[in-house]
């Protein structure tokens, strides 16, 4: 796994220098390479050294040169990429995802064609002096009906439309977090796409940043302690450093703090059934012996009589049964009164092939490594999403990792946190940035507003403009509103997180008066860009997830905050946290209706307008011009508060007035819309010989929307 830094820093210098040094030819190959693709298609190619004598490795990181069809030139970097055996095991009532690597890392490039034509390609790399290059392969790229990838509107930088103009209107939730242990494993996540997609729904926002408790790209993720239950001491180095590099950190085993030390990768490590595993280690003895059980098999190693201060190796075999699929149990333990460190623990399969025990390596980067196993995880998720029509805002940025070396602008540990931060990006864009379901980057999850992040910001959306050749919208998100985020230029949405905390000290009450407080902020600090509300739910004043969601069994204040979003100014739904308690009753039927009255719809151009109505409780929200207006009609008397805690029913309004002004006169059809149905309940023709438009709904409970448009349209 230790080809991660050399290929951060091959790239870096290659892309740095612009330059090449005398190059050999044939010494790569291109495999897998198409011979035709559509355009927005998927490009995946494989770049292996052609001879052994080749001087390259997988230790020397290529970059494909790119000629499209208009003769314009670029570098696409490889990444590594290791493949993985996937099965789905039943165990009792549970399913359980059995991932096993399968042969050794490869380079990969993954690229979307954008312009019909001919393209051409030629990989490229360094082993040790020489630079070495492939023979030139071709592809030809065909028109396609794809809409291509998410970008602000052209015509209006307050929404989103794809590549070809299509409008984009993001109707959808959270599914953050996603791993062994979670609601969502991958296969629930696919399954929750599928429901989404049934239902209209079309954007999630994911992380890849949950260090160790769901999917995380670059996190601390190791097998003897977890981010909720830090042990640090459990790490140490050699107080005599003779016989080791220094600063090499070791598992410290101490009777008298730390006898023992189980090893529990917070990923389970897939075995094959059937098969010879060899377990591999050495530790550093003063006196004392190791003991360690490995499943069926424990073994005592001496460290007492062998004088002070060896390195004692020790190896165990271990064949698994027919039906055993997981790695069993696996306990170091020191037998005397002196520590005993412990180094180069492994286990590989018949003492070869992929190293299955990285996470207990106690001296691998936590940031700078690339977690394959959540990588390949990822490829699946993007897949899934990629069938069912979602599109995705990425999380990526791990914040813990980097918060604490954001405080102080230029500083070593500024810079460092930067040029760490674009190589990841440089991994997550070579990766998954093909992809025309990735709609959005997200630096971090609620950073800490306060932190001096610009230059940071700055800094990666510069990395990005060079990097990322499909220019991917960005964004980022704080722990609370920050207006100079939202203000920033190199961030292209702006966002808030907001939850309806019963208890506390603000406002729970009406997700609809939520929705506008939040929608006047973005709108105030964001008026020429997309913004979202990218969190919001029912909380206790802890944080933690509400009794009051599972009572609201109709889904009263989730329906409202959908809608209110729509028609607030904000350029998509606000994305609802709790996507269990969604899954569980079934809460997609909310997206249906709202993705019926959208479909075709754009908002672009549009002003946003907010009338009182007749009776005074009624509120109208939505956008207009002089001729056309999409409107929602809300009774503000009422909210999910008084049905679901005061038991209070809502009213009908039987007659109602909207007067819509300053519109150009003319015969106008109205349709009216049920938001809980998604149906059309009546269709009105109005004429108006001035510029005053009176319309006059049908009755209704809590809310109505309508559409208004000339009659000749």
């Amino acid at each position: 796994m230790r080809w991660f830094n050399n290929w951060r820093l091959a790239i870096v210098l290659m892309i740095g220098t612009g330059a090449w040094a005398d190059s050999s030819s044939g010494a790569l190959e291109i495999l897998n390479a198409p011979e035709t693709v559509e355009r927005f298609g998927r490009v995946e190619i494989s770049i292996r050294p052609s001879t052994s004598e080749s001087g390259l490795s997988l230790f020397d990181a290529p970059v494909l040169l790119l000629r499209r069809p208009d003769g314009f030139s670029m570098e696409l970097p490889a990444f590594p990429f290791q493949n993985y055996e996937r099965r789905v095991l039943t165990e009792g009532n549970r399913q359980r995802q059995w991932l096993y690597p399968v042969g050794e890392c490869e380079w990969r490039v993954r690229f979307s064609p954008d312009s019909p034509g001919v393209y051409t390609m030629t990989a490229r790399g360094i082993g040790g002096t020489k630079t070495y290059q492939s023979a030139p392969v071709r592809f030809e790229c065909r028109p396609s009906d794809r809409k291509g990838f998410v970008r602000a509107g052209r015509k209006d930088p307050r929404f989103f439309e794809f590549t070809d103009g299509e409008p984009f209107f993001p109707i959808g939730q959270n599914l953050a977090f996603i791993g062994e242990g979670q609601y969502a494993s991958v296969d629930k996540a696919q399954t929750i796409f599928k429901r989404l997609s049934e239902q209209g729904a079309n954007f999630v926002r994911l992380w890849t940043c949950c260090d160790d408790w769901a999917l995380a790209i670059e996190a601390p993720k190791n097998a003897w302690e977890r981010s909720w239950n830090r042990k640090k001491d459990r790490i140490a180095i050699l107080p005599d450093d003779r016989n080791t590099a220094p600063g090499r950190r070791y598992l410290r085993l101490d009777d008298a703090q730390h006898p023992s030390i189980p090893i529990n990768p917070s990923h389970p490590v897939a075995l094959r059934p059937d098969t010879d595993y060899v377990l591999r280690g050495r530790f550093f003895s003063k006196g004392s012996d190791l003991n360690v059980s490995f499943g069926r098999t424990e073994l005592l190693f001496r460290g007492s009589d062998l004088g002070e201060g060896l390195w004692i190796d020790f190896k165990m075999d271990y064949r698994t049964e027919p039906s055993e699929f997981w790695m069993p149990s696996l306990t170091l333990t020191a037998k005397g009164t002196e520590p005993i460190w412990v180094d180069a623990l492994s286990l590989r399969e018949d003492g070869n092939g992929p190293e299955l025990l990285w996470e207990a390596d106690p001296n691998r980067p936590a940031r700078g490594y690339y977690n394959q196993l959540d990588s390949f995880m990822l490829d699946l998720i993007v897949d899934a999403a990629e069938r069912h029509d979602i599109y995705m805002m990425l999380c990526v940025i791990t914040r813990d990792l980097y918060m604490e070396d954001l405080k102080t602008v230029g500083s070593p540990a500024y810079k460092q946190a930067i040029a760490d931060a674009i190589n990841l990006m440089r991994y997550v864009v070579a990766r998954w940035g093909y992809s025309t379901h990735v709609g959005a980057w997200e630096f971090f999850n609620e950073m800490d507003p306060g932190v001096p992040t610009d230059s940071f910001y700055e800094a990666l959306n510069s990395a990005l403009e060079t990097m990322d050749i499909h220019h991917h919208l960005i964004g980022t998100s704080t722990w609370s509103p920050s207006a100079r985020d939202c203000r920033l230029e190199c961030l292209d949405i702006a966002m808030v997180h907001h939850y309806l905390r019963v208890d506390s000290d603000q406002p729970f009450q009406s997700a609809v008066a939520a929705v506008e407080n939040l929608s006047d902020f973005l709108r105030k600090n964001a008026s020429a860009k997309p913004a979202l509300i990218a969190e919001f739910g029912l909380a206790t004043p802890q944080w933690g997830q509400s009794d009051w969601m599972r009572k609201d069994s109709e889904g009263i204040h989730f329906h409202n905050a959908l809608w209110a979003s729509t028609f607030a100014g904000l350029s998509g739904t606000t994305l609802f946290w709790w996507w269990e308690e969604v899954d569980r009753q079934r809460g997609y039927v909310h997206y249906q209706p709202l993705a019926a009255y959208m479909q075709n719809e754009s908002f672009a151009g549009m002003e946003v307008v907010r009338l009182k109505g007749k009776p005074d409780a009624l509120d109208v929200w939505g956008y207009r011009t002089e001729r056309l207006a999409r409107l929602w009609l809300y009774d503000s008397a009422f909210n999910w508060w008084q049905q679901v805690a005061e038991k209070r029913e809502p009213a009908r309004i039987a007659s109602a007035e909207i007067p819509l002004k300053d519109v150009v006169p003319g015969t106008y059809t109205i349709e009216w819309w049920d938001p809980w149905t998604g149906r059309i309940l009546r269709r009105d023709s109005v004429h108006t010989q001035g510029t005053l438009l009176l319309m006059e709904p049908p009755s209704f409970i809590r809310d109505l929307a309508c559409k208004i448009f000339p009659s000749e349209l």
